[in-house]
Parts: structure tokens; sequence; C-alpha cells
């Protein structure tokens, strides 16, 4: 009588653990963020290629860079020669978290500035990240491209929520007179 007492009251706190926990684990905000890109991609009819495209990229083909990002290069921008420590300036058009849809664009006077290779300088800004910095190995100044960060490559909130981001333009400016002095 008392084992089978003893079960009953095992079976009820596991039942009662496991029914309360609503959180995700991990490796499931990981499926989902997989599941909602791969679903973005196909509803916009993009085509992801793993082959770095010679020439024009076409109107809807993504490169899927070696750290996972997607980028479809705009347009290549001048060719400029960047140093670590070169000051970098971005505006985008369309900003698209994933989960809840929500879009803004910074396309006024304030744009976005980090310096190049170097990722202390992130910190400076919310949304500076290793996938906004990526496209400069494929552009130059006044480069642009569309992006779908992965939330690994994102700032700390896409990281901490597992949130893909997805930038419908974003425009590169070197600032030349920093280049020229270096």
């Amino acid at each position: 009588m008392k084992n089978k007492l003893f079960f009953t009251f095992l079976f009820g706190l596991f039942l009662l653990s496991t029914s309360c926990d609503k959180t995700k684990t991990y490796a499931e905000m990981l499926k989902e963020e997989k599941d909602a890109t791969n679903r973005f991609i196909d509803q916009n009819r993009f085509v992801v290629v793993e082959d770095f495209p010679q020439g024009d990229f076409g109107q809807n083909v993504y490169y899927k860079t070696p750290e996972g990002l997607y980028m479809h290069i705009i347009s290549k921008g001048t060719e400029v020669n960047l140093k670590t420590g070169d000051y970098v300036y971005i505006r985008f058009k369309g900003r698209l978290l994933f989960k809840d849809e929500t879009t803004s664009t910074n396309s006024g006077d304030y744009p976005w500035t980090f310096l190049y290779n170097n990722p202390y300088s992130y910190s400076g800004d919310y949304f500076i990240c290793e996938g906004i910095t990526i496209p400069l190995k494929y552009i130059g100044d006044q480069g642009k491209v569309s992006l779908i960060i992965p939330s690994r490559l994102g700032a700390y909130n896409e990281k901490n929520y597992v949130l893909p981001v997805y930038y419908k333009e974003i425009t590169y400016t070197v600032n030349r007179e920093e280049v020229s002095n270096n």
C-alpha cells in the first residue's frame, strides 16, 4: 500500500512539473527559427545558392555565406580598401523581425556606425552585429544588400530570443577621410 501511494505521489509530481513548464528548449527555438526562415524564403520565392554568383545576382537570388548569412547583393558599390578601424555607416529600409513581424527603417539623418573589423564597436549600437558586417567582404562604398540574419549572427536580443531578422535593403557608406588617412 505504501509503494502504491509513493508511486502515485511521484506520478503526480511528474505530471505537475511537466504540465507547468511552458518554456521552450534552445533546440526547439532553433528549429522554429529554421522553419520560420525557410517559410519566409519560400513565401518570397527567394532562391538560395551556396556558391557565390559570378556577375549579377538576379532578382531573388540569395547567397548563403559560410557563416550562415543569407545575402542578396543589390549593388556592389565602389571598391575601397578597408582597414581595421575605418568608420562604416549603414542605413536600412525594411527591417523585419520574424516572430513579431514588426518593421522599421533608419534611412533618415542618423545612420548606424561601427568600426570595420572591430567587434567592440558593435556595442555602441543596439543593432550592429556580426551579420551586418559580413557583407563588407563582398561589397564596397555605397554597396547595397538585402540580408536574412540568423539569430546566432544577430545582435544581443536576436541571439537571446533566437530571432532571425530580414533587412530589405542596407546601404554601406565608408568614411573616405578615415580610409585615406590610414
